[in-house]
């Protein structure tokens, strides 16, 4: 097998570097995201967190991606999660 280090062709300034194989790129364009976790619900998108009223925050956490990544796995896609927990 032979891997190289390319950006994928018409990748915007968002895209980052990848190994390749054979010249197939795989790219998540969520990869090194923020997202969010309400309640322990899993990771959602940022956007979820306009759902939530002010008065009902009860606590909120940033974890980094390694934090993230352990509490839940590849679903974290290798970013910043921020936990909130409600009333």
């Amino acid at each position: 097998m032979h891997a190289t280090l390319r950006a994928p062709r018409g990748c915007g300034a968002l895209c980052f570097l990848i190994v390749t194989d054979q010249n197939r790129a795989v790219t998540d364009p969520e990869s090194g995201q923020v997202h969010a976790s309400i309640d322990d619900s899993g990771v959602l998108p940022i956007d979820e967190l306009k759902r939530i009223q002010a008065s009902a925050v009860r606590e909120i956490r940033l974890l980094s991606p390694a934090a993230a990544m352990q509490r839940f796995g590849a679903t974290a896609k290798q970013g910043p999660v921020i936990a909130v927990r409600t009333t």
